[in-house]
């Protein structure tokens, strides 16, 4: 497991954010916008809105969490710290969920 040296040499940072791959049993689809994941184990489904859709999105194409956050600053007007904060938390959110899983 890989974990991101967030602020390396930057006094009250810390890492929050670890690898994360989509789980096995999570089929997902992008429908106007909007990512629907549906966690085959549960039967239930999910919907991202926006911001959210274009994390997962870029998660799935760039296949780490450091290049969505680096993808993410440069697409938005926001600060790298921001980014890492609310990708932690979807991030967090989607595990719980069974939606992607800690590699």
């Amino acid at each position: 497991m890989r974990k991101r040296r967030s602020g390396a040499g930057r006094p009250g940072r810390r890492c929050i954010i670890t690898s994360y791959r989509i789980a096995e049993d999570v089929a997902f689809r992008e429908v106007d916008g909007e990512i629907i994941a549906l966690n085959l184990k549960s039967g239930q489904y999910y919907t991202l809105n926006e911001i959210g859709t274009r994390m997962w999105t870029l998660l799935v194409q760039l296949g780490s969490v450091e290049s969505t956050v680096a993808a993410i600053v440069t697409e938005y007007d926001i600060s790298q710290e921001q980014v890492e904060q609310d990708l932690a938390t979807l991030l967090e959110a989607l595990a719980v969920n069974g939606l992607v899983e800690k590699n």
